[in-house]
């Protein structure tokens, strides 16, 4: 069975990936043109949105929690172990793990009991060495199960993968005019990003 974990972000990154200048260079408009800057700085937003939804990947510094109904089953070592893979990553840090036990009470896991895997995308948690998870949770209760963790390559967009940064400020030319690449269309357009970004259509739903 397929479960689905919700991911949102809850503390937005401080900054994004790309400068308004980026983007007027890529449609070449001269940095002395500023009549667009503040609706180039919303279509930035917005493709970086896009960007983060189309790979899964959370590109600036942020905190993030997934809720789902139960623990996963990951792949460790090409065995299948208990644990949880992150919807977005890349994950830098584990703030809580919290559940609802089986007397309908919100109980935290102790952090000594889990480690996070950094390195693969997507980034999963598992039992620490020689621990076990809760075997007090709920499976009646929806989203039982609540990780609040950090994500993201960095503070500043010069830590963001230059494939993403790139993909960012084509997107919002793009948006901001259709004329960008036209002799594409924009299911053609996406196909490029998706290429620069190394997506193929992969699946983020674990069973």
């Amino acid at each position: 069975m397929v479960q689905i974990a919700a991911n949102i972000q809850t503390v937005a990154p401080a900054s994004l990936p790309v400068t308004t200048q980026t983007v007027k260079d890529t449609l070449r408009i001269a940095a002395s043109v500023t009549a667009d800057d503040s609706l180039i700085a919303e279509r930035i937003a917005e493709a970086t949105e896009w960007v983060e939804q189309r790979s899964h990947r959370a590109l600036i510094t942020q905190t993030r929690e997934q809720s789902q109904d139960r623990i996963d089953w990951v792949l460790q070592g090409g065995v299948r172990v208990p644990g949880f893979y992150l919807r977005w990553s890349p994950a830098i840090a584990i703030s809580s793990i919290t559940y609802v036990d089986t007397n309908g009470d919100s109980q935290t896991v102790t952090a000594a009991n889990y480690r996070l895997d950094i390195k693969t995308h997507p980034s999963r948690i598992t039992e620490a060495l020689d621990k076990d998870w809760p075997s007090d949770y709920t499976t009646q209760i929806n989203n039982a199960w609540v990780i609040t963790y950090t994500a993201g390559y960095g503070a500043t967009a010069a830590s963001v993968p230059y494939a993403y940064r790139t993909a960012v400020a084509a997107k919002a030319a793009r948006m901001h005019d259709p004329s960008f690449k036209c002799d594409w269309d924009d299911d053609r357009f996406d196909e490029w990003l998706d290429n620069m970004m190394g997506v193929e259509g992969r699946s983020f739903e674990y069973a």
